[in-house]
C-alpha cells in the first residue's frame, strides 16, 4: 500500500513539473497590428509531435488543440489590463477509409482535409485573429503586449489514455506563452 502511494505521488510530481514548451511545438514568428478599432494577430508555429501522439492519431484517436490569443494594455502600478482575447478549439482526426486527415473548428463548422498529418499540423500552426478593440487608439502613448499559445488538450483524450499522458512527456504539447510588445 505504501509503495502504491509513493508511485502515485511520483506521478503527481511528474505531472506538476510539465515543461511549458514541450512536444516539439513552438511559435516561430508572431506579429500584431493595431488598426481602426481592431487588432490583427498573425502567428506562425511549427510542429514535431512525438511518435506516440502520431500513432494515436493514425489509430483513430481524435486530437483536440486550443489556440489562445490575448492582448493586454501595460500599466505601471497595476497589473496589465486585458483589452481583447479569444480562444479557438480545433480537432484533428484521421479518416480510416480515405486515409486523410481532417482539421475541424467546431465553432465555425469549417473542415479542411489534408493528405498527411504534417500538412494538417502545418495548417493548424498558421493562424490569424482579428480582435475587436474599441479604445485601443484612443490613447496613443499606451503600450500593448500580445500573448499567444497553442496546446494539445489532453483532458479531451479518451479516459483510458489520460493516465499515460501524465507519465509520457511526448503528450505535453504546448508552445507556452509567446509574448511580444506592440504600439499603436
Amino acid at each position: 500500500m505504501a509503495s502504491l502511494l509513493r508511485h502515485l505521488l511520483l506521478l503527481v510530481c511528474v505531472g506538476l513539473t510539465q515543461p511549458s514548451a514541450a512536444g516539439g511545438v513552438r511559435i516561430d514568428h508572431a506579429t500584431a497590428n493595431l488598426a481602426e478599432h481592431q487588432i490583427t494577430v498573425a502567428v506562425s508555429s511549427s510542429f514535431a509531435l512525438d511518435e506516440d501522439v502520431i500513432d494515436a492519431l493514425n489509430n483513430g484517436i481524435t486530437l483536440f488543440f486550443e489556440i489562445e490569443t490575448l492582448v493586454y494594455r501595460q500599466r505601471r502600478l497595476w497589473p496589465d489590463a486585458l483589452v481583447a482575447g479569444t480562444t479557438r478549439r480545433f480537432s484533428l482526426s484521421r479518416h480510416a477509409l480515405s486515409e486523410r486527415y481532417s482539421l475541424l473548428e467546431p465553432d465555425s463548422a469549417q473542415t479542411r482535409t489534408f493528405r498527411t498529418s504534417d500538412e494538417a499540423l502545418a495548417a493548424l500552426g498558421q493562424w490569424t485573429e482579428v480582435l475587436p478593440c474599441a479604445n485601443c487608439l484612443d490613447a496613443p502613448l499606451m503600450r500593448y503586449e500580445a500573448r499567444a499559445r497553442l496546446r494539445l488538450l489532453t483532458d479531451e483524450l479518451p479516459a483510458p489514455m489520460r493516465p499515460l499522458v501524465w507519465i509520457s512527456p511526448g503528450w505535453w504539447v504546448s508552445t507556452g506563452w509567446h509574448t511580444w510588445g506592440l504600439s499603436p
